[in-house]
Formats: C-alpha cells, structure tokens, sequence
C-alpha cells in the first residue's frame, strides 16, 4: 500500500469521525460522509488519470447537479444552467473526441 493511499484511508476515517461527532457538517450525515469519500477519491483518482481528465471530470458534477435536483426534487432549472451546461458538455465530448482519434 501506497504512502497516499494510505493517507487517502485515513483521511476517510478522520472524516467520519468529524461527520458522526456531529462538530462540523451540515446535519445532513450521509451527505457529508459522501462528500468526504469523494473528493478523497478524486484525490486519489489523480494517479491514474491525466489531471486535465480529472478536472473534466469532476465539472460533470456542477452540470448535472440541475439534472439531479429535477430528478429527485422536480425543481426546474433556469435556462442559463441548461445552456451553461450544454457547453461545458459539448467542451468534455470534443476532448474526449480528440483524444480518441489522437490514440488510433
């Protein structure tokens, strides 16, 4: 085991702790508990993709957050959110396009 895989692990825990003792978080515990295992595992995601991949990745999560809260909350997004989020899907496919033909 790897010297940040191991710091990752006990990033996880200490984490927890600080969620289950209740002395920061939002009150919401298993929202802060994912938080917390997320970006651990986007730190670690790092050693085995590019960090452009990584940073890529991780705007989908600001792009579909209006796509989840309409999902689960049926609130509707304004019209910037969904353009603003075409945009930034459109930049991650042409990449992702590139990429692929630079590959073959």
């Amino acid at each position: 085991m790897t010297q940040q895989t191991l710091l990752a692990i006990v990033g996880v825990f200490i984490g927890i702790a600080i969620v289950v003792s209740g002395s920061a978080g939002s009150g919401n515990w298993l929202g802060d508990l994912l938080a917390v295992f997320g970006r651990v595992m986007s730190m670690v995601t790092t050693r085995y993709a590019t960090a452009t991949e990584v940073s890529m990745t991780l705007m989908l999560e600001t792009v579909l957050a209006p796509v989840w809260a309409y999902l689960f909350f049926t609130e509707v997004p304004w019209i910037n959110s969904i353009l603003g989020g075409a945009v930034v899907l459109i930049t991650i496919l042409a990449y992702t396009l590139y990429l692929t033909k630079e590959d073959s």
